[in-house]
């Protein structure tokens, strides 16, 4: 065959066998502790009092037991075991219960499946808490509503998205907790918005180049309008005097206040705001 040597060889397969599966350590969830920065220029992590690398591998939802194999290989031992709804999972608008055990039960494949493959694992539960389309039709109010009219997702404002969001987040790690393998969770990340890097929706809106004119923004949906008008009151001490002030605006009161777009889009200082040009976009 093309590529084989002299032996007719092609290739070598290493097999790690064991007598039986790995035993996952004591179901509690390991202490965590970040020191501060150490001589060497490093900062230090520590779990149950052993300092391990703080280099972080993350798997894929088409990870297989070659791919955690040849990661472990490298030594380090810190993973982010990642799954999301929509992705891994399947969304059930009415069946909070379902969706959120099918969720975890993505969790319990991949983490089983990691811990044959490095015993030693020590792993950081991570997600993002997306809705599904059905969701964001039924919750019109609730949804993030883009510049060009467009509803997508949820508003990160919504305070009915905000209750479900508890619900998942205690749901995930209460069962986390009960698993055989919880001696081996050292962390939990949770994200929103298009990744978990908190991007705003309507982010893939706009294509590279759009003319800063014609960018797509938002949100102008009623929960983030509401939620806006609440933070200026804070923000302002109630004084609406200060408000106007601010914004140059004699007419602008707590209860009218709203998001002006042209100002959003308008270039102050490159991707910065002008506080004292551009007050009413920057709040």
């Amino acid at each position: 065959m093309d590529g084989a040597g002299a032996d007719g060889m092609i290739g070598q397969v290493n097999i790690r066998k064991f007598d039986a599966d790995p035993k996952p350590w004591l179901a509690e969830l390991s202490t965590v502790k970040v020191q501060p920065i150490s001589d060497s220029g490093h900062a230090k992590l520590r779990v149950n009092g052993k300092v391990i690398a703080p280099q972080i591998l993350t798997e894929n939802s088409y990870a297989s037991y070659e791919a955690f194999g040849q990661q472990a290989r490298t030594g380090i031992h810190l993973w982010r075991i990642y799954a999301a709804r929509g992705r891994d999972s399947k969304f059930y608008p009415n069946d909070k219960a379902r969706e959120r055990a099918e969720l975890c039960a993505v969790y319990d494949a991949h983490i089983e499946a990691l811990l044959k493959c490095d015993p030693e694992a020590h792993v950081i539960i991570g997600t993002t808490f997306n809705v599904s389309q059905e969701w964001t039709d039924k919750y019109p109010d609730d949804a993030t509503h883009l510049a060009n009219g467009n509803r997508v997702q949820h508003s990160f404002s919504s305070r009915r998205w905000m209750d479900e969001t508890r619900g998942d987040i205690d749901a995930i790690v209460q069962h986390i907790k009960g698993r055989p393998y919880a001696g081996h969770v050292v962390g939990f990340h949770f994200g929103v918005g298009a990744g978990p890097e908190t991007y705003y929706w309507g982010l893939s809106a706009n294509a590279f180049g759009t003319p800063r004119e014609k960018l797509v923004l938002g949100d102008f949906s009623p929960e983030h309008l509401r939620a806006f008008r609440e933070w200026l009151r804070k923000c302002y001490a109630g004084d609406e005097k200060a408000l106007r002030d601010a914004w140059k605006a004699q007419d602008v009161t707590f209860d009218t206040a709203t998001i002006d777009l042209e100002a959003l889009r308008r270039e102050d200082l490159l991707m910065f705001r002008d506080p004292a040009a551009s007050r009413a976009a920057a709040g």
